[in-house]
């Protein structure tokens, strides 16, 4: 299974370790990246929304982050800077 995606909104959040920041169904929605047909049903699903959703899903956003400080933030870039260091240096070739 491939993991979820929703954007820029969960990247971040997963690379931040915030993923209380978006909350399926309340503020966003995931997706099995590299499925075709789990993009087309959410597609489907976010069309039949009623004209309300939207403004809900964002007044949620607002309320989710109303906690979020700078120093969650530097504490989240920290862990992900440590992360990308203990990660195996990948080799290039234009070959």
């Amino acid at each position: 299974m491939h993991e979820p995606h929703t954007g820029s909104n969960l990247r971040m959040a997963r690379q931040f370790e915030w993923r209380n920041l978006v909350v399926e169904g309340k503020n966003g929605f995931a997706f099995d990246r590299g499925s075709v047909k789990s993009l087309a049903k959410l597609m489907l699903n976010i069309c039949g929304l009623s004209k309300r959703r939207p403004d809900y899903m964002r007044e949620e956003s607002r309320r989710i982050i109303e906690g979020v400080t700078p120093a969650h933030f530097a504490i989240g870039t920290e862990s992900s800077i440590d992360a990308a260091k203990a990660a195996p240096m990948r080799r290039t070739s234009l070959l």
